[in-house]
């Protein structure tokens, strides 16, 4: 009997080992995907309080730094929650590197941005703020995380197999998925989007202005979070992965395609704005695109529709 319990332990030890592991890769590749959104909230904050420095309002005081790193490590002061996030950045950088990436006065954003008015930065720049909150407890989530597991180390005690197995639990879909940060754009990755509508109003704009929809992603890769492609689609321009509302993620092509039931649709709404549509079958009339977030919300996809389809679904990624 003893003999039997002390390879059941062992035994145990091995799962608990395993499953801890397994834990501690879904980590690091969140950990990934965060770095990314971080750089990218950070460097696009810096752009918007840049842009409205050029036109300031009455009591708005004059801006004591440029564009370079300078900009990313002002945002600090601006809110505990920047503060947060630069910090992280920072403690996150390899030895001998600020970790802080830089605002560009030739970035794509940031002369798209410097078109617009001021009441348009401030409503972008109270959106950005409500983005860093939500970023900011992602990382305190993570980190909580990391903290546990080396509790765990330190004590495996009782309640060992559903310790090691909830550890993290808040994003475990996100960081099954593998996260890079590739050489240059599209190299073996497509930008992974957490918030597609988001994306679908950037696209918008620049095919508005005859632009490329992801100039911004070809021109500074490390501001996004990319996503590693495998399998029958190539990583080119044009694709990218998205989170659906149900919590997976799809490799949508940017362009229309003929209406086909089932298929999942990025579109603009000039009612709702950019937002995700599964088509539906309306008994030989116009399809009807039922909206993946509101329930209820529908509208008629034909020809005199108001919607502009800007991109559609290819697979599940995960």
């Amino acid at each position: 009997e003893s003999e039997a319990a002390t390879v059941f332990s062992r035994a145990r030890r091995r799962v608990l080992l395993g499953l801890e592991k397994v834990e501690a890769g879904r980590r690091e590749a969140e950990r990934q995907a965060l770095l990314g959104a971080t750089r990218q909230l950070l460097v696009e904050s810096a752009l918007v309080e840049l842009a409205r420095a050029r036109n300031p309002g009455i009591f708005d005081a004059p801006l004591d730094y440029g564009f370079g790193e300078e900009a990313i490590a002002a945002q600090a002061a601006r809110s505990p929650t920047c503060a947060e996030l630069v910090n992280l950045l920072r403690q996150e950088a390899p030895k001998g590197e600020s970790g802080l990436p830089a605002a560009r006065a030739e970035d794509p954003l940031f002369l798209k941005l410097a078109t617009y008015k001021s009441g348009t930065l401030d409503k972008r720049k109270k959106h950005l703020e409500a983005a860093a909150e939500e970023l900011a407890g992602k990382w305190r989530n993570l980190l909580q995380a990391e903290e546990d597991a080396r509790t765990w180390a330190k004590d495996p005690s009782e309640g060992l197999l559903e310790r090691a197995y909830f550890l993290g639990p808040q994003r475990r879909e996100a960081a099954e998925e593998v996260f890079i940060q590739p050489a240059e754009a599209f190299a073996g990755a497509v930008p992974f989007y957490e918030d597609p509508a988001e994306a679908g109003r950037r696209f918008l704009e620049a095919i508005a202005e005859g632009a490329d929809p992801q100039a911004e992603e070809k021109g500074n890769p490390e501001r996004f979070t990319w996503r590693k492609l495998e399998g029958r689609h190539r990583a080119t321009s044009g694709l990218f992965a998205a989170r659906v509302p149900e919590g997976e993620t799809w490799l949508f092509r940017l362009g229309s395609r003929p209406p086909r039931p089932g298929l999942l649709l990025l579109v603009s709404s000039s009612e709702s704005g950019c937002v995700l549509g599964t088509l539906k079958q309306n008994r030989g009339k116009t399809p009807i695109l039922q909206s993946a977030e509101a329930e209820g919300k529908s509208w008629h996809l034909g020809e005199d529709s108001e919607l502009v389809v800007l991109a559609y679904q290819l697979e599940r990624l995960s």
